[in-house]
């Protein structure tokens, strides 16, 4: 079930694997979207703010350090699936399988209404409504998706980390020459908390594809240790989302919204940050559906051929496949992008909850159940922790799932399928009054 996702990755035999950098540019692109982070810090604000960041940071490591430690000691478990089924049955397998995908997919529909959303924004005088925007993104991330590996995507996601910082830059600019001149840091109550703690979550999301990830390593073992490639993403993440979620809720506020650009003037500043989460969103698609499309390859059209006779008829099979795969996704996107699409990313988010914060330690202490310790920096610390961690996450987890699935059961007497503003409607401006560092309204 689980292990059958490796094939795909087989057209590279007798290639060189991917390396350890470009295993770190696709862990941070799979995880770093960082101008969410004002709107985590909004619900918590000075004091738990940055516990909460630094507190699912050290978890989130941890965790992943847990799955990397697994795939090295059993190389014959090479994905998250895998790991599940060694660990808890095939039944427990089968749940976290469903889990995975379900999460995965759930994410991608969110990126693609997200990119709906800003292209209609930014290029609002197009004519254009955000289902004709959907429409052009299916064409050309169908086409992007062809891309058939992580290594090969190693060059864009540079490119990611370039775009991803310099859209923090933009977001530090914008604090400092157009913050909120009245803002309050303690105006939230029980709702917001609850938002803002999901937000953290989702933030850190993605470590269950990784034991997928480092199956096109050439040496799996360079993905744990200090310079090794899980570390190397998280030394560029955490800083990247401390300034963005400080800079954010110190200007802004309680007032801090999902999507920061709303808090935003109108003008050429937002301009650019829009064209930055395009790209950036785009490649949140590309990577999540890597390993959506290698699970349908693997069990629809089996490994990689060998006869060179048959290498052009399987990759047009994989094309097909794949343009099929993010077909559904925008035909998803365009269904439901009116019908809450926060309530989405919750769900997405209560999903990942299970992957990252409660799965991994569970894995290891069924495989390896005569260590009593974890092994991970400070055993006797982490152990606790990651076992406290568990029990809170699970249940945080299942009442963030109830919590979305009431909420889109609600709103779904709101919403027409297929229905929603041709613009999406964005306020720069909120009319409040803004001050700038050198002085100004």
């Amino acid at each position: 079930m689980g292990n059958g996702v490796s094939a795909g990755v087989a057209e590279n035999k007798g290639v060189e694997g991917a390396s350890r950098d470009e295993i770190a540019l696709n862990l941070f692109t799979i995880v770093c979207f960082p101008l969410g982070l004002p709107f985590a810090f909004s619900g918590t604000g000075w004091v738990l703010g940055p516990f909460f960041l630094a507190y699912s940071a050290l978890v989130t490591f941890l965790n992943s350090t847990l799955l990397g430690t697994i795939v090295l000691r059993r190389p014959a478990l090479t994905s998250y699936a895998g790991i599940a089924e060694a660990a808890f049955g095939w039944a427990g397998g089968m749940v976290a399988f469903c889990i995975q995908i379900l999460g995965v997919y759930l994410t991608t529909v969110y990126f693609i209404v997200m990119l709906g959303e800003y292209s209609s924004i930014l290029f609002a005088r197009s004519g254009l409504c955000q289902q004709d925007w959907l429409l052009v993104l299916c064409v050309l991330l169908a086409g992007l998706a062809q891309i058939p590996t992580w290594k090969a995507l190693a060059g864009l996601a540079a490119v990611f980390l370039v775009v991803t910082t310099m859209s923090v830059a933009v977001l530090v600019y914008e604090c400092m020459t157009g913050y909120y001149c009245h803002r309050s840091y303690l105006d939230f109550g029980f709702t917001s908390s609850v938002n803002s703690l999901s937000s953290f979550c989702f933030a850190f999301a993605g470590s269950a594809i990784f034991p997928e990830v480092m199956q096109e390593m050439t040496r799996k073992q360079d993905f744990l240790g200090g310079s090794g490639s899980l570390a190397m993403a998280y030394y560029a993440i955490v800083p990247l989302y401390a300034v963005a979620g400080g800079f954010g809720f110190w200007a802004f506020g309680s007032d801090s919204s999902g999507n920061i650009m709303e808090n935003w003037r109108t003008g050429s500043v937002r301009a650019v940050a829009l064209g930055a989460n395009l790209f950036m969103y785009s490649m949140g698609v590309l990577e999540y559906n890597q390993l959506l499309s290698k699970k349908l390859e693997a069990a629809l059209l089996g490994p990689f051929p060998c006869a060179v006779s048959a290498i052009w008829p399987y990759r047009r099979k994989r094309a097909l496949l794949r343009f099929c795969l993010v077909g559904s996704e925008c035909f998803m996107a365009e269904m439901l992008f009116s019908a809450g699409i926060g309530n989405i990313m919750a769900l997405a988010g209560a999903l990942g909850l299970l992957l990252t914060y409660v799965f991994p330690h569970l894995f290891f202490l069924c495989l390896f159940p005569s260590e009593h310790l974890l092994p991970l920096p400070w055993p006797v610390v982490s152990t606790r922790l990651l076992s406290v961690n568990a029990l809170i996450s699970a249940v945080l987890a299942l009442l963030g799932a109830v919590v979305a699935c009431q909420s889109l059961a609600n709103e779904s007497t709101d919403y027409s399928l297929f229905d929603g503003d041709c613009v999406a409607r964005v306020d720069g401006d909120h009319g409040r009054e803004r001050c700038s560092v050198g002085g100004g309204g």
